[in-house]
């Protein structure tokens, strides 16, 4: 039997940098600080509501399977991919991925309407997520 290790997940990950954006943080105010800061977050909520309430059915997804740590002008999502119940169920892992696309889609849109596009990657594997503490060969892939 395989050992599960606390953490280590198999999913999807992608890696997104705004660009332009040291001009931006170079800001003085506390507000202007703590504006910039809020703003990816609010976006990542943002989406996951409006995707939950176009598609009722999996409104549970979308809240609960895509995560996000921002940090300076780097963002990260991840979504962990369960094992299929059956062998042969491939549309489940499907259903992660779509959903997985989604946010990230929406929330490069919604940053380029902003004035502040994205450039980023998308890589699969299993990774480690504790906190602030994020490792993993798929997190390396996206970075480079």
């Amino acid at each position: 039997m395989i050992k599960q290790v606390d953490h280590v997940r198999n999913g999807v990950v992608a890696f997104f940098d705004i660009l332009g954006f040291k001009h931006v943080a170079d800001v003085e105010t506390d507000e202007a600080i703590a504006g910039v800061g809020r703003l990816v977050e609010d976006k990542i909520v943002h989406i996951r509501e409006r995707l939950a309430h176009e598609i009722p059915s999996e409104a549970a997804l979308f809240k609960s399977s895509v995560h996000s740590c921002i940090f300076s002008d780097s963002i990260l999502l991840w979504c962990e991919i369960p094992v299929a119940p059956h062998p042969y169920s491939a549309e489940y892992e499907v259903i992660y991925w779509n959903a997985f696309f989604r946010v990230c889609t929406g929330l490069m849109k919604l940053m380029f309407n902003d004035g502040f596009p994205l450039r980023g990657a998308i890589s699969v594997g299993k990774f480690f997520v504790k906190d602030y503490c994020f490792v993993g060969r798929p997190i390396v892939q996206c970075y480079s």
